[in-house]
């Protein structure tokens, strides 16, 4: 995934562009084992997932977590 096409100001909108585009929340929340209010939380910036949940979205997402979370190099 070519992240440069997404010149977003931060972690909530670079999260929900990329996760939107890979699975739905259902799909997301199974297969990070949590329910689907985290990952709703997470896209509309209420909380931020925790390291273990941010690794496995950025290894799904195929994008670096320099990036997701400040708009860093891919």
């Amino acid at each position: 995934m070519k992240t440069k096409h997404y010149p977003l100001s931060g972690f909530p909108e670079r999260l929900n562009v990329v996760m939107t585009q890979e699975m739905s929340d259902p799909e997301w929340s199974r297969f990070l084992g949590v329910n689907r209010k985290s990952v709703l939380a997470w896209r509309h910036g209420d909380t931020n997932p925790d390291s273990t949940m941010l690794g496995k979205i950025c290894m799904r997402l195929n994008v670096s977590a320099d990036w997701l979370l400040f708009g860093g190099a891919n």
